[in-house]
């Protein structure tokens, strides 16, 4: 069972007209990645609202910049961007059970300051956070070690290089 998909492209949220409170299609792709493939508009009861694209950053209040499809904050410095940006890393290296509560409670305390710093993490990093404990910390652990075993190209598709998927990470590998 699919509890929720998202959408991170603009293009695709227009191509489809999905609005927030919609009724979507999802079906499966790969392995586990759900994708919204139709809005079922004959649901809509009149509460759905159009999807506003931000002018400024929710988190850190400085300009968003698009290009190509992609929204993101202009702020290097910006903790929902590195938040996002370690997403995509323990994504790519498909590290398990490591969801978005957990990372950004991790980068805001500080733990977490890098894509590289989840390698660092340690049980009582983890434990001691909201909703942890030590059995679920060291689970936490143990799929980060797994996750050292990765492919380089794996890596490399993490590390947020515009224009580099998993197929120029293949290619740099």
């Amino acid at each position: 069972t699919v509890s929720y998909a998202t959408l991170h492209n603009i293009e695709e949220i227009r191509r489809l007209n999905v609005k927030i409170n919609d009724t979507v299609v999802v079906t499966r792709r790969g392995d586990v990645i759900p994708k919204v493939i139709r809005v079922e508009e004959s649901l809509r009861t009149g509460i759905e609202e159009d999807i506003q694209i931000p002018s400024i950053c929710p988190v850190c209040g400085k300009p968003v910049v698009k290009t190509s499809v992609i929204i993101r904050c202009e702020n290097e410095s910006c903790q929902g961007r590195l938040a996002g940006n370690i997403e995509d890393f323990i994504t790519c290296l498909e590290i398990k059970d490591f969801g978005t509560k957990l990372i950004e409670q991790l980068v805001d305390n500080g733990t977490l300051t890098s894509q590289a710093s989840i390698f660092e993490l340690k049980v009582e990093d983890i434990s001691n956070l909201d909703r942890q404990g030590d059995t679920s910390a060291k689970k936490i652990i143990k799929h980060i070690e797994e996750a050292k075993s990765q492919p380089l190209s794996h890596v490399i598709a993490g590390l947020g290089i515009q224009n580099i998927g998993s197929s120029a990470g293949q290619v740099l590998a």
